[in-house]
């Protein structure tokens, strides 16, 4: 979960954190604070569940994330992303 920082999700309860403004940049300082503690890759895929209003992001692989969006708003979203809306998955 994210809001305007990353917060680890406890998949057995299904709480849900965060729900205060929006910033993605977080999303990705997470992925290198990983990266650098854990000397893994860089993740395959990123999946973001957004409305798309947000904050500036600058992944090191655009390509690698994947944006569902609940409305049409993509200002903040890096062009090399793949885009998506929600209402085409209900």
């Amino acid at each position: 979960c994210f809001d305007t920082e990353v917060y680890k999700t406890d998949l057995q309860s299904k709480k849900l954190y965060g729900f205060g403004g929006t910033a993605y940049h977080p999303i990705e300082e997470f992925i290198q604070k990983e990266i650098q503690k854990s000397q893994q890759e860089y993740p395959k895929a990123v999946f973001v569940i957004t409305d798309g209003h947000g904050s500036q992001v600058n992944p090191q692989h655009p390509a690698n994330w994947y944006w569902f969006l609940s409305n049409d708003y993509k200002q903040y979203i890096p062009k090399d992303s793949h885009i998506f809306n929600l209402k085409d998955f209900e």
